[in-house]
């Protein structure tokens, strides 16, 4: 689906907007303010994959990963979004989960979309 980037007005593909987009990984998408200081992102790190990337809305990867260790998700890979460009490429992904938070560029949002056709659930 064709939209715009709420936040820079931009024309870009959008994922579509489910908790359970495919087997094996997680969808979120969007940035809303008013869920900050809901939980949204715990949720999002309880109910993530085993072994899965955890894309964070930035580079700053300590909230995030003291809380991963604090749920006992100690299994995830928390990343910035610069992760989507091209780290992906060539990873066998069992589960992607975008934080609620994260404002994608253009081409994060292209390496998001690649980056779902790596995800293979686990046996």
């Amino acid at each position: 689906m064709t939209d715009k980037n709420p936040h820079t007005g931009a024309s870009i593909t959008t994922p579509p907007t489910t908790d359970s987009y495919r087997d094996g990984f997680e969808l979120i998408w969007g940035k809303k303010d008013s869920e900050r200081g809901t939980g949204r992102t715990t949720e999002q790190i309880q109910r993530a994959p085993r072994g899965a990337v955890f894309v964070w809305c930035n580079g700053h990867l300590d909230y995030p990963q003291s809380l991963a260790f604090k749920l006992g998700r100690l299994d995830l890979r928390i990343v910035g979004p610069e992760w989507l460009e091209d780290a992906w490429r060539g990873c066998n992904l069992t589960g992607l989960v975008l934080d609620h938070a994260a404002d994608l560029t253009r081409r994060q949002v292209d390496g998001w979309n690649a980056a779902l056709t790596r995800v293979r659930p686990r046996p």
